[in-house]
């Protein structure tokens, strides 16, 4: 998906987004994404190409302001939102299928702390705990 389409598909789906930086080199090109102090993405572009290949989200485990227990949940809702949202933009995926990607990596059920990998038609999806940021990468097979 082009970046410039998946910025408005945020826009679309009422995700407040940010687009921070992109880096551009030869050989390779990425930027940041960032949805509030909590959440970012990291996106890779093909090369000479504004098409997203990859997308990684990560999040912190905890809202870094306010940690009582209304503030934790509307972080967790914002999270699944935008994976789910994610998903659903670059893939084009019903939700049925996410609901099942998203388990079998163990969101549900808290597996996922284990690190987790499928592949679904031509996506991958990996899910990893590292320093207490969750960190979900999305990438379109080559």
């Amino acid at each position: 998906m082009n970046l410039k389409h998946l910025l408005e598909s945020y826009k679309y789906n009422m995700i407040n987004v940010e687009l921070q930086e992109i880096n551009r080199k030869s050989n390779e090109s990425f930027g940041v994404l960032k949805f509030n102090d909590d959440i970012s993405s990291v996106f890779y572009l093909e090369p000479k190409e504004e098409y997203v290949k990859s997308i990684q989200i990560i999040s912190a485990a905890t809202p870094s302001k306010d940690l009582t227990l209304s503030n934790q949940l509307k972080h967790t809702e914002k999270l699944l939102e935008i994976i789910i949202k994610t998903i659903q933009i670059l893939t084009y995926l019903n939700e049925q299928e996410i609901k099942i990607i998203l388990n079998s990596l163990g969101l549900f059920d808290g597996s996922f702390i284990e690190k987790k990998q499928l592949k679904h038609d031509k996506y991958y999806f990996k899910i990893a705990v590292i320093d207490n940021l969750l960190m979900l990468t999305i990438a379109i097979e080559e």
